[in-house]
């Protein structure tokens, strides 16, 4: 498991070339003239198999539009299991990859199995990034073909014990052993270290790994659990973890 948690700490920046059907006759524009790319394909949310995870990635995979009269000279592609895009792959200088427009190798790079993908697309030129497109999310296969094959899932943060410092937080999970993607999850938010009393979260109908609360209580400590979702069975739950909401410093001392 710690290969797979290095591998998905890993922020993979790309830049892709467009085909030549699709490269316009435009003299490039300027970094003022850039406008943020549309993103076409893979759909939100969507599953785009395995095939992603044994292969090399293909220019058939991310597919989005620009502006037919501003053409940059590059595209950067973000791609990262991480959805605030904060980590970089270890040898990248400033953790960016480029390839140009035109006659462009495709990155040779196969993505992890089972696992939920953040990726948005930038233009560049004359040294200057254009405005983000907007985030899209997809998964990658293999999808659990039984419930009997959900693992329980593996939580990551917030850590044990972690306080927190603002009334929201994040918990982010992952996929468990055997690694195959569930339909969804059910995600367990409680005051009760017993799990007895009322749950703040619930069941999510995709198999996303991370969710945000509504906002919490100060002075408050919050137990959670995951549990992934088969054909409306519920496998078996993670471990639980406990943290605490602490913005009054006073709930601490």
């Amino acid at each position: 498991m710690t290969k797979k948690l290095l591998l998905l700490s890993s922020l993979l920046v790309l830049g892709l070339g467009l085909t030549a059907c699709n490269r316009p006759s435009a003299d490039p524009c300027t970094p003022a003239d850039l406008e943020p790319p549309t993103i076409t394909s893979p759909g939100h949310y969507s599953n785009v198999g395995t095939a992603p995870t044994i292969d090399t990635l293909t220019p058939e995979l991310f597919q989005w539009e620009f502006d037919p009269d501003c053409t940059p000279e590059q595209f950067k592609l973000l791609i990262s299991p991480d959805r605030h895009f904060g980590n970089s792959r270890a040898g990248m200088t400033d953790g960016e990859l480029t390839w140009p427009l035109s006659d462009a190798p495709y990155p040779q790079m196969a993505l992890e199995p089972s696992t939920e993908y953040f990726w948005k697309v930038r233009a560049w030129t004359d040294g200057v990034n254009g405005p983000d497109s907007s985030t899209r999310v997809f998964f990658t296969g293999p999808l659990c073909a039984t419930a009997g094959e959900m693992g329980a899932p593996e939580l990551l943060s917030p850590d044990p014990g972690e306080v927190i410092g603002e009334l929201y937080a994040e918990l982010h999970y992952q996929v468990g052993e055997p690694q195959c993607l569930p339909e969804g999850y059910f995600v367990d938010l409680q005051t009760d270290s017993g799990f007895s009393g009322t749950n703040l979260l619930g069941e999510f109908g995709i198999p996303g790994t991370y969710v945000l609360t509504d906002e919490l209580t100060d002075c408050t400590t919050y137990y959670w659990r995951v549990a992934p979702m088969y054909g409306g069975v519920q496998g078996s739950f993670s471990e639980s973890r406990a943290f605490t909401v602490a913005v009054d410093p006073s709930c601490v001392t």
